[in-house]
């Protein structure tokens, strides 16, 4: 009686992927192999059921602080991971894409991350390749990469005057003016500062960039003293039923409102707004 070979983690890793692969719903796992994405090293880490990465940086030319990376624990494959500076307010163009698409297919595995958590765009780059796809990113697309190591990262606005009444200047504006004037090549983009420098533009303090709680230099759009009321539209929502006075106060965290029923106004004290934005 022959002895029953037993399949190694690879052969059950391609199993499964076969699996994930039927069915009439789309597979993640069709598109992959679409890819140069290397499907074996994913199988394996299935079958075994842990990642099949190790964490790691990489030296690039003209990236001073290094880029992150990650490698196959067999060692047969490197990827790195460009964070590149996404246009303001993530406005992506049907032209900016294109040219994205074309250095992911030239330098890369083809895989791209639009909105990554720090607001970045990731382009997963082949590692024999990345100091032509760092050329490429500033030539081709026009934009640059953010560092992974000790010093700057990258820079994220919140839509603002394009797409909120509530911006109190142009976030997009000044993005661009921070991200394109030179001493942020000179300063930032040498070991010079901490680790992950972070610029964040929100347009109000509802601070929708999250600048406050993630970002080293937070740009948020504020006001001095007591917002401006129009009180007669104020008072004709108030006799229409769209406003509730007395909610409105509540709403205040400092008890900085106050609604004069005689007068039928509402009066803020400025010395006491914590610009929370709950009125507005």
């Amino acid at each position: 009686m022959s002895e029953q070979k037993t399949p190694s983690d690879l052969e059950r890793g391609m199993k499964m992927l076969e699996y994930l692969e039927g069915g009439p719903w789309p597979s993640y796992v069709k598109e992959l192999r679409k890819t140069k994405y290397p499907i074996e090293a994913y199988a394996e880490g299935l079958a075994k059921k842990y990642t099949p990465w190790l964490s790691g940086s990489f030296r690039v030319r003209y990236v001073f602080s290094g880029i992150l990376a990650r490698r196959s624990r067999d060692g047969k494959f490197v990827e790195i991971h460009f964070r590149t500076y996404a246009p303001a307010g993530r406005f992506y163009s049907t032209s900016y894409l294109r040219k994205v698409i074309e250095v992911a297919k030239k330098y890369g595995i083809e895989l791209l991350e639009l909105g990554g958590n720090t607001g970045a765009l990731v382009m997963n780059m082949i590692a024999e390749k990345a100091d032509e796809a760092v050329d490429a990113i500033r030539t081709i697309i026009g934009t640059d990469v953010g560092g992974s190591g000790d010093t700057f990262r990258e820079f994220y606005a919140c839509p603002g005057p394009a797409l909120c009444e509530f911006a109190l200047y142009d976030t997009l504006h000044a993005m661009d003016y921070v991200r394109s004037h030179p001493a942020i090549y000179r300063y930032l983009n040498t070991q010079m500062f901490p680790y992950k420098i972070k610029f964040k533009f929100s347009g109000c303090p509802m601070d929708c960039a999250m600048a406050n709680s993630r970002a080293d230099f937070a740009l948020i759009g504020t006001w001095v003293g007591a917002p401006e009321v129009d009180q007669g539209l104020l008072r004709k929502m108030v006799e229409e039923g769209k406003i509730n006075p007395k909610e409105l106060v509540e709403s205040c965290p400092s008890k900085a409102i106050a609604w004069d029923e005689e007068r039928k106004e509402l009066r803020i004290d400025g010395s006491k707004c914590l610009k929370a934005m709950n009125c507005i």
